[in-house]
């Protein structure tokens, strides 16, 4: 998510612009156009017009319109929720529509950017540079909870992010360019868990700018290849000095090694060897040997994905949360396995109406088309389990 409301944008394929008076969603704002004309376009055919960015300042231009007042803003939002919920039935009654709009900039709120980073002495301090950061939407329910994806700008530059990620089906796909303030964050979107593996690999380039400055930073562009396991990990969810959030944070660049490395080496100061040597290193968490747990000989496990097996308490589960606790255990059993070069693998699903058996099938065909698997043998478990054999991946 781009944009909020008050935002001045341009239309990215063609003449003229406006002012956003309403996020809808994670794609889609309404914006008041020339001659007041005001309706829903996707945030991906607008660019954010700010005239204190270095950049984006070069395309400010005047509209034949102006942003209208908060009082003006509520009167319309009232107006369009009306419309809509009219289209799906009946008139609705006035608290219907209040109801509707709160739960609609509630949800705007949560997901819309960008947004000034705050200083809370009670988080961990993080270096000055540009992260990548996965945030819980519910901070009590870190392992199931969808995640707000944030590009966090902890640097006095504005930067320029250009990403890539690889998708399911081993593709990489371009997010839109994004422009982001010093000390800012911006929130592109809310995921839901099952959509992690589309967020997790991929390409980022940052570019760094400012009116003046007395050392250039390098450009970054640096590969990430994170695993579904590390965000099972409560600890890996943090607080930091620049949000209340707790956040798995991914360092992309520390812009006290981008500024210093070009220093001929025998004039770097020792501190700055030592943060050369840091930022060399892998970037994210080591994985815990969940494998190890189910291990039955060299190279070899048997991973029992009854929730019987999985947790102590699930009385109170409804079916789809038992589904999503098992898929899960499933991927992370599945990447420590290869993280860790075992060869050999089985899940036991067992014989129920087939959905699990399907879904971790699913999984494995469209996730990892190189790992062979079939019915495990018959005579030790029936219909009840899939054996599956891991090549060097």
């Amino acid at each position: 998510m781009k944009f909020k409301t008050g935002d001045k944008v341009k239309f990215l394929n063609k003449v003229g612009g406006g002012y956003v008076t309403q996020v809808l969603d994670n794609a889609m704002v309404r914006i008041i156009s020339d001659g007041g004309l005001e309706y829903p376009v996707p945030e991906k055919e607008l660019i954010l017009i700010d005239p204190k960015s270095s950049i984006e300042r070069y395309f400010d231009e005047d509209f034949d319109v102006s942003m209208p007042s908060k009082d003006e803003l509520k009167v319309r939002h009232k107006k369009f929720a009306k419309q809509e919920l009219k289209s799906k039935g009946d008139l609705p009654e006035a608290y219907e529509v209040d109801r509707e709009i709160e739960k609609r900039e509630k949800e705007a709120n949560r997901i819309s950017g960008p947004v000034k980073l705050i200083d809370n002495a009670d988080g961990d301090r993080i270096e000055q540079g540009v992260y990548l950061a996965y945030i819980p939407a519910d901070q009590e329910k870190f392992k199931t909870s969808n995640l707000i994806i944030s590009f966090v700008n902890n640097t006095e530059y504005t930067i320029v992010v250009n990403s890539y990620l690889r998708k399911s089906t081993r593709e990489y796909h371009g997010l839109d360019l994004n422009t982001i303030a010093p000390f800012t964050r911006l929130n592109l979107c809310e995921i839901k868990r099952e959509d992690l593996v589309n967020w997790i690999v991929g390409t980022h380039q940052v570019l760094f700018s400012t009116s003046t400055t007395k050392v250039v930073p390098n450009p970054v562009n640096i590969d990430i290849n994170l695993k579904v396991t590390y965000f099972d990990i409560n600890d890996n969810y943090r607080t930091s000095n620049v949000m209340y959030e707790r956040a798995f944070m991914v360092l992309l660049n520390d812009i006290y090694y981008n500024e210093k490395i070009n220093i001929p080496k025998e004039e770097k100061s020792k501190d700055v060897l030592i943060t050369e040597e840091k930022a060399k290193q892998a970037i994210a968490p080591v994985a815990p040997q969940l494998i190890d747990r189910h291990k039955t000989g060299k190279g070899k496990a048997e991973v029992d994905l009854h929730i019987s097996a999985l947790r102590d308490d699930f009385s109170n589960m409804k079916n789809f949360e038992i589904l999503h606790e098992q898929t899960e255990y499933f991927r992370s059993a599945l990447e420590s396995a290869i993280e860790n070069h075992y060869k050999e693998i089985v899940f036991i699903h067992g014989i129920g109406n087939g959905t699990l058996k399907g879904t971790i099938t699913k999984i494995l065909k469209d996730e990892y088309p190189d790992i062979w698997f079939h019915d495990a043998p018959f005579a030790k478990y029936g219909n009840g389990a899939i054996e599956l054999f891991l090549t060097e991946l």
